[in-house]
């Protein structure tokens, strides 16, 4: 039996629960492409559902790896302290003050940027 076979009738909660699934949509490589892909032409009705799970995953994946706003307030402020710390004596009348607005991208882990569709 085809490996495809089995994923043609699952839900997206059973998508979302399927670890080669969750490899895909993580870690993205080119042979875990390729069969979804190719799963994907051969199974369009299933498309919606990959996309639902999917969603399911990265939210997952977020909310377990994510920083509150306090924890990444407190790593800059550390960081800000270490490198004033670190310039400090090799300054040359500057200081340390970065510009712009600190971001923490909330999905450091690489992810499929498109989600193949069929032809």
């Amino acid at each position: 039996m085809d490996k495809s076979d089995n994923y043609k009738n699952y839900s997206s909660d059973d998508f979302a629960e399927d670890s080669f699934f969750w490899r895909w949509v993580l870690e993205e490589n080119k042979e875990d492409n390729s069969f979804w892909q190719d799963f994907i032409k051969r199974n369009p009705k299933q498309l919606e559902v990959i996309k639902k799970a999917r969603a399911k995953v990265l939210q997952i994946n977020i909310q377990e790896y994510s920083l509150s706003n306090d924890k990444v307030s407190s790593i800059w402020a550390k960081i800000q302290q270490s490198k004033t710390k670190e310039t400090a004596p090799h300054q040359t009348g500057t200081s340390f003050n970065p510009t712009g607005n600190f971001s923490l991208d909330p999905s450091p882990y690489h992810t499929p940027s498109n989600l193949p569709l069929p032809k």
